[in-house]
């Protein structure tokens, strides 16, 4: 008769031999704790951000829409970027064009923009660089550190290294200087020498009005013209 083997014997020792060597440990439970508390803390910090910036971005357009602040500025206005913190807006290249009552046109550029919306009309402009057409068709390059334009009445106050240069031949350098773009009167209340064609003059106050036809130097005048060339004296001294 065959040997009849009892199901406790081999077929134990192979179960025993399969599972030699594998760890059924379940992992620490404190691993999956800490897992998922740092996936709930992601989740709701992104939350979070969502919800700060869509009020950060209706904020901005609200802040626009209210208090419209480019509103006194010229038709021909632009910008490469704006942004808003608190009352100030701070752009980034902006840019003024618009034309004056003769025809001729200007143009006002400046490296950055900052206005408080609370003063919508008035803009501090940083790196100053404008041109300005003018009546008989000459045209001058305005450059400063600081220009504050106002929209309302259309003028810059120019303060820091202000230089206006014309095509004409003049070259003013000053230290502070107002002008209007829509009439065209520039006036500079502190020393100023202007360069000419064959000399120079410096005086303490400035007026240039009638679109740059008259020009009015006040207060401790001083000149200097060298003799044209023709009007030198010969090898003889006749």
């Amino acid at each position: 008769m065959a040997d009849v083997t009892s199901g406790d014997g081999p077929t134990d020792q192979r179960r025993a031999t399969l599972g030699e060597g594998m760890d059924h440990t379940p992992p620490p439970r404190g691993n999956a704790v800490r897992a998922a508390g740092r996936h709930t803390a992601r989740v709701r910090f992104l939350r979070r951000a969502m919800i700060v910036g869509s009020v950060l971005g209706i904020s901005i357009i609200a802040i626009v829409v209210a208090f419209d602040p480019f509103h006194h500025l010229p038709h021909g206005f632009s910008v490469s970027s704006v942004g808003v913190q608190g009352t100030i807006v701070t752009m980034q290249s902006p840019k003024i064009s618009g034309l004056r009552p003769d025809g001729s046109a200007y143009a006002i550029t400046a490296r950055q923009g900052v206005q408080d919306i609370t003063t919508p009309n008035v803009m501090e402009l940083h790196g100053v660089d404008a041109t300005v057409g003018m009546e008989d068709n000459t045209s001058s390059r305005i450059t400063a550190d600081i220009g504050v334009y106002d929209g309302k009445v259309d003028t810059m106050t120019l303060t820091g290294h202000a230089r206006i240069k014309n095509t004409s031949g003049y070259d003013m350098l000053m230290r502070s200087a107002t002008m209007n773009f829509k009439t065209g009167v520039f006036a500079s209340r502190e020393r100023l020498k202007v360069n000419i064609s064959g000399g120079d003059v410096s005086s303490n106050e400035l007026d240039v009005t009638e679109n740059g036809h008259k020009i009015s130097f006040t207060g401790d005048v001083s000149s200097n013209f060298n003799p044209p060339d023709d009007a030198a004296p010969t090898a003889d001294g006749q």
